[in-house]
């Protein structure tokens, strides 16, 4: 395809249409000289570069401008780069367009070297307040993936100003340098050839890429020879730019790159990570059959073959890009529903992506089993990947509730100092919805109806209204409640009803099992990561939780700090959150604890590189506000009329019909994603994890815990 784009571009430098006769011979030639054309573009080019007005661009009031300025110069720049065939360029976007994390990412592919990637990330960032500074710093640095030593990102921050003032941010800006990261302040210069690149391609919406080719504008600014783009270090310096250059790059001898790792086939990757960053060095070479995606890769997770009037067809894949907008699964008993959602949980752990996955009938906690002997069903595909899988996961089992395996304490406060103490508007949305998630989450223990429990309700929002700004632990909650301040509240009798909300609080301490257990903190940071390259998977087994209360009780508190965690680090990339039997969290009727954290999770999580699964037998049993924040649909067979009927209702939404729904076989399903028409029928795949007829019993799974206890 490169040969043909470059004979095509010879053409029409030539002015005539001649045949290409070999691809060899096209790819090696150099770039076409400048014709008549491209000196009306040099000529636009410089009347443009006059007329730029930077103003206010390089102030954060022009932050929305010259991030579409960027991202525009960088595709632009793609086309500068005369690269082999073995190497690819991309450009892309932040998925979070509203509140981005970085404003521009050049990605170079090598698949010469296992598909090892290098990535250049830029960020804008011209506030002066200390806060909002340090907050967007370190959102650019866990989305560029270099807080964790990856010698394979970079990470700019475009900024002309010194930091702002303050021993936190003087120590963050010193880890942003230890880390690799660099600050670069774009003169006015470089932003009237940027403003006028970007003009000129309004002018000339076709025909450029010759001229760009050639004469490699991009190349002479400063900005992107900071940046070490001008050329990158694995081409030779290009001939200086110019109407009289050949434009040809010598490709170096293509081996690593500038700062990356040395490849070695024999040993795993010990710098990919769990936590949703992009981990793409080198690994060991892929087995026969399989599809050779490094960790954290953007990739698609394989769920089967579509499979229509009895004869398989092409094969059928969710793109990881499409995770964090959600998948709800809806299939009844003997569907395969368990077998299809492992199988997720596992492509993801290939492809890098960590997940949470709550265990309600034990048949999850086998996660990290291989099988005894290889399934009837396995191909060499299969085979692969599940070699693959059990050397890459980490595989956790937590027993909230129960000491003896792996248990986890709980906190019934998010982390309020984490959110911090600013007025701007950003931090006050998060604060208010922070305060809303810990008073849904205290109200059940306040007990009693009527006028007097809405009072309480009330006391306690204002409560934490003022102890957000502070933070601290449920202890200094109830401190300030004991002696609540006058001003706090205008409720009459506030601080009376306050003591007695004090007092309930101490109760339930005293009383909950789960708020005296013992055990690793409730940490997303715990939960998500994984040590040694390995990526992680949180199962968290709820057998140990008695009453459905209870468990309600654990996921609220789970739901909520993730709520808190997920907008402090964010991911590129992605992380899972997968809820088996979703209807016991957010049923359509009746509420619960965590209802509310289960819908503000699904609502704002995809903002933040979250994905959630949920998994039901019932579809017309969860809350419907749940399925329609699901970009993802699989329908498997139902069995009941109601059921069958609700699944060919969602199905209808989404422009399709099935009235086979009730006979599919084990593993078929109705699959429907972005850009499908009507849901496709599929044959999934068994999941590369032992998984038999019969799950372990609340023994094993305690024995298997305290097995994986770190």
């Amino acid at each position: 395809l490169r040969a043909c784009e470059a004979h095509r571009l010879r053409c029409v430098a030539d002015g005539r249409v001649s045949e290409c006769t070999t691809f060899v011979s096209a790819s090696n030639e150099p770039s076409p000289p400048l014709d008549r054309q491209s000196h009306e573009f040099e000529k636009a080019y410089a009347d443009e570069i006059k007329a730029a007005s930077v103003g206010s661009l390089a102030e954060p009031e022009g932050e929305e401008l010259f991030r579409e300025l960027l991202d525009a110069n960088l595709r632009l720049l793609q086309w500068h780069f005369d690269l082999p065939g073995d190497i690819d360029t991309d450009v892309q976007r932040d998925p979070d367009q509203k509140r981005p994390s970085l404003h521009g990412r050049l990605s170079f592919t090598f698949h010469a070297e296992g598909d090892r990637e290098q990535h250049y990330c830029f960020r804008i960032l011209g506030h002066a307040n200390a806060i909002a500074f340090q907050a967007r710093l370190k959102a650019a640095m866990t989305a560029s993936g270099i807080d964790r030593a990856l010698k394979f990102r970079h990470l700019f921050i475009l900024r002309r100003d010194p930091p702002p003032g303050g021993a936190k941010t003087a120590d963050l800006v010193k880890q942003f340098a230890t880390l690799g990261g660099k600050f670069i302040a774009p003169n006015d210069e470089d932003l009237r050839r940027l403003i006028a690149l970007q003009a000129l391609v309004r002018r000339y919406p076709s025909g450029m890429e010759s001229w760009l080719r050639t004469r490699k504008p991009l190349f002479e600014t400063s900005f992107f020879r900071e940046a070490g783009l001008a050329p990158p270090a694995f081409l030779s310096a290009p001939p200086p730019g110019g109407q009289g250059g050949s434009g040809a790059n010598a490709i170096s001898k293509p081996t690593v790159a500038e700062g990356a790792q040395t490849p070695r086939k024999s040993q795993a990757r010990s710098d990919a990570n769990d936590c949703g960053s992009a981990p793409t060095g080198a690994s060991e070479a892929a087995a026969p059959g399989s599809t050779g995606t490094e960790p954290g890769t953007p990739g698609s997770i394989a769920l089967g073959r579509r499979f229509e009037r009895g004869e398989f067809g092409d094969p059928v894949e969710l793109s990881t890009e499409l995770l964090p907008r959600h998948v709800a699964i809806l299939a009844g008993s003997g569907s395969g529903k368990t077998v299809l959602l492992r199988r997720i949980v596992e492509e993801a752990v290939l492809l890098g992506v960590p997940s949470i996955v709550l265990d309600i009938n034990n048949d999850l906690s086998r996660l990290g089993e291989p099988w005894p002997t290889r399934p009837e069903s396995f191909d060499a595909d299969d085979v692969a990947k599940a070699v693959r899988y059990h050397e890459r996961a980490d595989v956790i089992i937590w027993t909230p509730g129960v000491s003896s395996g792996n248990p986890l304490s709980l906190k019934l406060l998010p982390d309020f100092a984490a959110i911090g103490g600013g007025h701007d508007a950003e931090t006050e949305d998060e604060r208010t919805q922070a305060v809303e998630l810990a008073r849904a989450t205290l109200a059940p223990f306040l007990g009693g109806s009527g006028q007097k429990a809405t009072l309480k309700q009330g006391v306690l929002a204002d409560a934490l209204r003022a102890f957000a700004f502070k933070g601290g632990d449920l202890s200094d909650l109830i401190r300030l409640l004991s002696e609540l301040p006058e001003e706090a509240s205008q409720i009459g009798n506030a601080q009376k009803l306050a003591a007695e909300i004090a007092n309930q609080l101490l109760a339930t301490i005293a009383t909950n099992p789960l708020l005296k257990s013992s055990g690793a903190s409730l940490d997303p940071e715990r939960l998500f990561r994984g040590p040694g390259g390995k990526t992680r998977v949180s199962v968290i087994n709820l057998s140990g939780l008695a009453s459905d209360e209870t468990r309600q009780f654990f996921v609220n508190q789970l739901q909520m700090t993730l709520f808190t965690w997920i907008k402090q680090h964010p991911s590129s990339t992605g992380r899972l959150y997968v809820l088996d039997e979703a209807q016991n969290f957010a049923p359509s009727q009746a509420g619960t604890a965590c209802k509310a954290s289960v819908r503000a999770l699904a609502a704002q999580a995809r903002k933040y590189g979250l994905g959630m699964i949920f998994a039901t037998q019932l579809p017309k049993g969860i809350d419907n506000a749940i399925v329609s924040n699901c970009t993802t649909h699989v329908y498997g067979r139902m069995s009941s009329p109601a059921t069958i009927e609700a699944a060919k209702e969602l199905m209808a939404a989404k422009g399709g019909a099935a009235d086979d729904i009730g006979r599919l076989t084990r593993g078929e399903f109705y699959f429907s994603t972005e850009n499908y028409v009507r849901p496709v029928k599929v044959r999934t795949r068994v999941c590369l994890s032992y998984h038999p007829a019969n799950p372990p019993t609340a023994a094993e799974v305690i024995r298997k815990a305290r097995e994986t206890r770190q």
